[in-house]
């Protein structure tokens, strides 16, 4: 599957393969919860949708409203949206076809957070953005 379009709401949202952007703006999301080895699967739940809202931001970061690109769509309009909007049988839906079409960093998500609870490998650092120069 390369791509997955979804109808939420009065408006339609796809879905494609992550570009770079995406890939960092969900770093900034899950990384920090890798920081701790012993972190629980409740607690990982607890933290993702109630502390952080973090279901609700990657959904936000990974739906690309149909007729607007990656970098001009209003993120957090798009997360008011989904969040009044999105029902749960369509989340796990996204969230599977994100599986599918991101198999690969998808895989990559899940190594390093087996890694990270068996203490094999120090947690990753969430990627740092350099600003550009001016030019």
């Amino acid at each position: 599957m390369d791509k997955a379009t979804y109808e939420i709401g009065d408006r339609e949202y796809c879905q494609e393969e992550l570009v770079l952007c995406q890939e960092e703006a969900l770093a900034e999301l899950i990384y920090p919860l890798l920081e701790d080895a012993n972190v629980t699967a409740k607690r990982m739940v607890e933290v993702l949708l109630v502390e952080k809202r973090a279901l609700r931001k990657a959904l936000a970061v990974v739906l690309i409203p149909v007729g607007e690109s990656v970098e001009s769509r209003d993120l957090d309009a798009v997360e008011a949206h989904l969040a009044a909007h999105m029902k749960l049988s369509t989340q796990g839906e996204v969230i599977r076809d994100f599986l599918e079409i991101n198999a690969g960093a998808a895989k990559e998500l899940m190594a390093l957070g087996s890694q990270a609870k068996a203490g094999t490998a120090p947690p990753p650092q969430a990627p740092q953005r350099t600003p550009r120069s001016a030019n």
